[in-house]
C-alpha cells in the first residue's frame, strides 16, 4: 500500500512538470507572437489621418501603425486579411488564448498564473540541481511561483485608483520578494531522516541490580519473574511469606550489614543514648529518662528496634559469642531478611537474674549483643552491644495481669458449671 501510495506521487509530480513544460512551451510560443511588427513583399510606408479608423491595402503590402498624432487604429483590414490593434491583445499569451483584454482582472490573472507555472516548474528543477529535499524543492518552486505570479499579476491589471496605481503597481517587486520569501519560509523543512530498527526478541534483564527495589512497591505484589526481570543480580528473599521482597544480590558485595538504632521502635519514656552505629561502633544504651539514675523497671515491658542498610537477619545473645551462628536466638524471633528488627521483652528484677546466672555489673548493669548478615554471607564479625540497668530496688508493685485465656467478652459452653482459665501475669 505505501509503495503504491508513492508510485501515485511520483506520477502526480511528473504530471504537473510536464504541463508546466508545456505552459513554458506555449509562453515562449507568445514571445514570438507577440513581437509589434507585420512585413509584406513590398517595403512601403502609408501615414494615416485622425479620422479613418479602417483602410484597404493591396495583398503583399507593408505598414506601420502610426496616426498623424502617433495614435494607433483599431483595425486594419487588407485583401489578405485584418490587424488587430495591440490595446485590443492580452498581455500573455494564456490572455490573448482566451480573448482577454489587456490590463483587465482576467488578463492580469491569467499572466499572473502563466508565469507562475513557469517559475514553479524552474524552482523544482533547482532545487533538485542542487541537492534539496524533494519537499524543499517543491518549496523553492511554490515560492518562485508565489513571487513571480504576484509581481506578474500587479504588473498586468490596469488599476483605476490611486492607491492601487501608486502603491500596488509601483511597489509589486518589493511585495512580490515578500510573498515569495513568506511562501518558503512556511514551506520549507530541515528534516534528518534516521532509521530505527526494532528487533523482537526474548527479553534480557539489565546487568546489575540498582532496580531490584522497584519489585518491593506495596501497590503491586512482586513475583519472582517482575523481580527477576529488573535485574540480573534480582533474587527473592523470604518467600512465600508477607515478608516477601526482591533484594539485590551483588556478587562483589563483601561488607556486613550497617546497624543502627530504630527511634521509632522504642518505648515511650526511654531514649538511646552514646548512639554509635555498627561496623565499628559498639552499640548504643537504653536508658529510661523517668528515673534519676536511668536504670529500666523489672517486669515492665520494653520494645526496642534495629535497622539495616539491606536486608538481613539478626541474632542476638547475652552471652559473647565468635560469630553469627553460635548466638541463641534471632532478633525478635524472625530469621527473615528485612531493614527493620524489633524485639520486646520484660526483665526480672535484679535479684531475680542474679539468681538464674546473669552476671550483673554493679549488682545492676546488663547488656545483650547483636549481629546480623546479609544474603550473600557477610555477616558482623564483631559484636552489636545494647547496654542498659536495673533497678535493683526491691520490687514493691503488685503483679500485673496481661492476658488470660479466655478473652475478655468471650462465652463458655450452656450447662458448664465450670470452666479453667489461665491468667498472664507480669512476674513470678
Amino acid at each position: 500500500m505505501g509503495k503504491e501510495r508513492v508510485g501515485i506521487e511520483k506520477k502526480s509530480v511528473v504530471s504537473l512538470q510536464i504541463a508546466s513544460l508545456v505552459v513554458s512551451f506555449l509562453a515562449f510560443s507568445y514571445l514570438i507572437y507577440s513581437v509589434d511588427i507585420v512585413s509584406g513583399g513590398m517595403p512601403s510606408t502609408i501615414s494615416l489621418g485622425n479620422k479613418p479608423s479602417q483602410m484597404s491595402i493591396p495583398s503583399g503590402g507593408s505598414y506601420g501603425h502610426n496616426r498623424d498624432d502617433g495614435s494607433m487604429p483599431s483595425s486594419i483590414n487588407s485583401p489578405g486579411g485584418s490587424v488587430q490593434n495591440k490595446e485590443s491583445i492580452g498581455s500573455s499569451y494564456s490572455s490573448n488564448l482566451l480573448g482577454f483584454s489587456k490590463g483587465g482582472t482576467s488578463d492580469a490573472l491569467a499572466s499572473g498564473l502563466q508565469w507562475a507555472a513557469i517559475a514553479y516548474y524552474a524552482g523544482t528543477m533547482l532545487g533538485d540541481m542542487f541537492g534539496m529535499t524533494e519537499k524543499n524543492s517543491e518549496a523553492l518552486g511554490m515560492s518562485l511561483a508565489a513571487g513571480l505570479g504576484t509581481y506578474k499579476t500587479l504588473d498586468t491589471f490596469a488599476f483605476e485608483n490611486e492607491f492601487g496605481a501608486r502603491y500596488l503597481e509601483q511597489n509589486s517587486g518589493v511585495i512580490s520578494l515578500g510573498v515569495g520569501v513568506l511562501v518558503f519560509a512556511l514551506m520549507y523543512k530541515d528534516v534528518e531522516t534516521k532509521v530505527v530498527t526494532f528487533d523482537c526478541m526474548p527479553w534480557q534483564a539489565p546487568n546489575g541490580g540498582d532496580n531490584c527495589e522497584v519489585c518491593n512497591d506495596a501497590t503491586l505484589p512482586c513475583s519472582e519473574y517482575r523481580c527477576k526481570a529488573l535485574g540480573q543480580s534480582c533474587e527473592i528473599v523470604n518467600e512465600g511469606t508477607e515478608e516477601e521482597r526482591c533484594v539485590y544480590m551483588n556478587p562483589q558485595d563483601v561488607n556486613p550489614p550497617v546497624i543502627k538504632p530504630n527511634y521509632d521502635e522504642l518505648t515511650k519514656g526511654h531514649e538511646y543514648k552514646n548512639v554509635k552505629n555498627s561496623p565499628p561502633g559498639p552499640g548504643f544504651n537504653i536508658v529510661n529518662v523517668a528515673t534519676k539514675d536511668g536504670c529500666l523497671k523489672a517486669f515492665t515491658p520494653l520494645e526496642m528496634g534495629l535497622i539495616t542498610d539491606e536486608p538481613a537477619q539478626c541474632r542476638i545473645d547475652f552471652n559473647h559469642t565468635t560469630k553469627f551462628d553460635d548466638m541463641t536466638a534471632f532478633f525478635g524471633g524472625s530469621n527473615m531478611y528485612s531493614y527493620n528488627h524489633s524485639e520486646s521483652f520484660s526483665l526480672s528484677g535484679a535479684e531475680e537474674l542474679a539468681g538464674s546466672g546473669f552476671v550483673l555489673g554493679n549488682g545492676k548493669d546488663m547488656m545483650f549483643y547483636v549481629r546480623c548478615k546479609d544474603k550473600n554471607g557477610n555477616e558482623n564479625s564483631a559484636e552489636y552491644a545494647v547496654k542498659f540497668c536495673i533497678d535493683p530496688s526491691p520490687d514493691s508493685t503488685a503483679p500485673r495481669i496481661d492476658a488470660t485465656s479466655i478473652m475478655d467478652g468471650g462465652c463458655v459452653a450452656e450447662d458448664v458449671d465450670e470452666a479453667e482459665v489461665v491468667f498472664y501475669v507480669n512476674e513470678p
